[in-house]
């Protein structure tokens, strides 16, 4: 008995102890990002439908996650290096049955940008589902429908892609398997 009230006196004690609460509390601040390089082959393209926009994967999917770190620039940030292994987008006949298989699923290596050692490891994957939550609508309307095979729907699925990078990069995200 005499100890559980010590241990009680000496949390009171260290509780009294630990300061007001105006002190700010420490957290971490999302990265700076000096550059983004997208890398992807052909053997990425999981349908035909996908191929058509396969020869300007590298630059636009690089455009559209350095569009997510607006404001987190800088010379000395970290790098990120993006593998892109898989994109696939619903045929036509697919998207008309409903079908949503379409996919962007990638490695993002975040590196430190002086000394290049590896920071982190994630695996980043887009769906067709998140990608119809990137594609603008107007106020009052409802959920505008879009081919899967439609430049649209591509250009969304890259936005879905490049929140799901900024999310890993800037919040630690769910590391990929070692």
């Amino acid at each position: 008995m005499k100890l559980q009230g010590l241990l009680a006196g000496a949390a009171l004690m260290l509780a009294a102890c630990g300061g007001g609460g105006d002190e700010e509390v420490a957290t971490l601040s999302a990265p700076v990002v000096s550059d983004v390089t997208v890398s992807s082959d052909l053997s990425a393209v999981g349908s035909r439908d996908a191929a058509t926009y396969w020869g300007n994967l590298e630059s636009d999917l690089e455009s559209a996650i350095a569009a997510q770190f607006i404001g987190q620039t800088g010379p000395d940030g970290v790098r990120l290096l993006v593998d892109v292994d898989e994109l696939s987008i619903a045929s036509f006949f697919e998207s008309q049955a409903g079908a949503s298989d379409g996919r962007l699923t990638g490695t993002v290596t975040v590196l430190d940008g002086t000394t290049g050692e590896p920071l982190g490891l994630y695996t980043v994957s887009a769906t067709a589902d998140q990608a119809m939550t990137q594609i603008p609508s107007e106020p009052g309307t409802r959920v505008q429908t879009v081919p899967a095979t439609s430049s649209e729907f591509y250009s969304a699925l890259l936005r879905a892609f490049a929140v799901g990078v900024a999310d890993a990069v800037n919040q630690g995200g769910t590391p990929a398997p070692a």
